[in-house]
């Protein structure tokens, strides 16, 4: 299949731990094989795309679009859905961070966290954090070239990382309504 009829994907890569799965593994040469693979990453840069394209005998598409900062407001919305959900669907690891936080972290959090079971506005809270976050987080003007790429799909292989959330949360839309 060449290039020109292969539909295209966009992969995104912000962590060290994602670069070694997906590129080290050789996922990337079946990837490349089945779909036209561009990829936004701020820890791969245009001469190691060239690279891993050359080793693998493949072509790969660099996007040079800055990833989306996290602000202050965001990061304390975020901790704060982290904190909910981990409490509302009774994850364990999450309680063993908690316990090594200190008694008034534990305290204060642990106050919160309760009362809003209590009250049980949990799933509520979560739904409106989701919808603010998502709102703050879709800055549109630095995303908008995406939408020419006509994707037909998106990889996010850090889907709790915000700057990624971002991107696809913006090409959500785009994808859904141009492959329908």
């Amino acid at each position: 299949m060449d290039s020109n009829s292969k539909k295209r994907i966009l992969l995104l890569i912000t962590n060290i731990y994602a670069t070694m799965n997906v590129i080290h593994s050789g996922l990337i040469k079946p990837l490349a094989g089945q779909y036209e693979v561009y990829i936004i990453s701020d820890l791969i840069y245009q001469e190691e795309i060239e690279e891993i394209s050359q080793h693998f005998n493949i072509k790969l598409h660099k996007i040079g679009i800055p990833l989306p900062n996290e602000s202050g407001l965001i990061r304390i919305l975020r901790l704060l859905e982290k904190a909910i959900f981990f409490r509302f669907y009774k994850i364990g690891t999450q309680k063993i961070k908690e316990k090594q936080k200190g008694f008034w972290y534990h305290f204060v959090i642990g106050s919160i966290l309760n009362a809003i079971e209590i009250l049980g506005l949990s799933e509520l809270l979560l739904s409106i954090l989701r919808k603010l976050i998502i709102r703050f987080t879709s800055n549109k003007s630095a995303l908008k070239g995406l939408g020419s790429y006509n994707f037909c799909g998106v990889i996010s292989t850090s889907p709790l990382d915000i700057r990624e959330n971002s991107i696809v949360n913006f090409l959500k839309k785009k994808i859904f309504l141009h492959w329908q």
